[in-house]
């Protein structure tokens, strides 16, 4: 057995373990007899391309991963690290968005009070106190 036909062997054997399927289930959805089935996932019989079509289409994934290269699992593996650091980097800047929204709150907070004493201030230029005299005391010469 080549090692294309081991993967292809191997991918099909690990899907049908993860979905508890039964070859029966197997030749039932993808059209095929239950004999063959098992020659296939045995790895006593080569499976054509339309037999593998319709595996990958009863285990619910592509004739593409089935049959792909090596190739193929570094593309998904460097896929999946840069779909991870994305997921970190995303997790990074909600927490740069949250300190933002607090600072941009607490500044919003300050800059009412800050125009509420200016607003006084203001007020009492417009409509200073009236001015009145005051007497000197007696007692002071």
């Amino acid at each position: 057995m080549n090692k294309d036909t081991a993967r292809f062997i191997d991918r099909i054997q690990k899907i049908k373990a993860s979905l508890r399927y039964n070859y029966t289930e197997i030749a039932k959805a993808s059209k095929l007899e239950v004999s063959l089935v098992k020659r296939i996932f045995n790895g006593h019989q080569e499976p054509k391309l339309s037999e593998v079509a319709g595996i990958a289409a009863a285990l619910g994934t592509t004739m593409n991963y089935l049959v792909n290269h090596e190739d193929t699992e570094y593309m998904l593996s460097k896929t999946r690290d840069i779909h991870s650091d994305c997921l970190k980097f995303q997790g990074e800047l909600q927490q740069m968005a949250a300190w933002l929204e607090k600072t941009i709150a607490m500044n919003d907070y300050q800059l009412r009070y800050y125009e509420h004493i200016l607003g006084k201030v203001d007020a009492l230029k417009e409509h200073p106190a009236p001015k009145i005299k005051i007497k000197k005391p007696e007692f002071i010469s």
